[in-house]
């Protein structure tokens, strides 16, 4: 098993439950991130309308909300960027509403440089 498998096993043998699903979460959450190269190649249109969400939105439910949301966006570049994001939420304690207003931004961010053809 490579070292970070077993890394990865040895977390999550020590979180709480309650940890444990927001880890399995987030790993399905980046895991959701792997475009195919169809929808890489395809021409982007940002979203009509990103619905808010509910006052008791966790972080995990955001950033499934705003993917869903900006479902034809090339995550990848977002990826590193929500990843920081979520482990402050996580791991520092950061409040949730905070970081769910960041992760909103950073789509938001991301589809106007797409839209405006300025990706890098």
């Amino acid at each position: 098993m490579p070292d970070q498998q077993a890394e990865l096993l040895a977390v999550f043998a020590r979180l709480d439950a309650a940890s444990r699903r927001s880890l399995l979460d987030f790993a399905r959450f980046l895991l959701a991130n792997n475009a195919s190269p169809a929808a890489q190649a395809a021409p982007y249109r940002g979203p009509d309308v990103v619905p808010p969400g509910p006052p008791d939105e966790t972080v995990i439910a955001a950033l499934k909300r705003m993917r869903g949301a900006y479902a034809g966006l090339d995550t990848d570049t977002l990826l590193t960027r929500a990843s920081a994001l979520m482990s402050e939420h996580l791991l520092q304690g950061r409040e949730a509403a905070e970081v769910i207003r960041d992760i909103e931004q950073l789509f938001a961010d991301e589809s106007r440089r797409r839209s405006a053809g300025t990706c890098d």
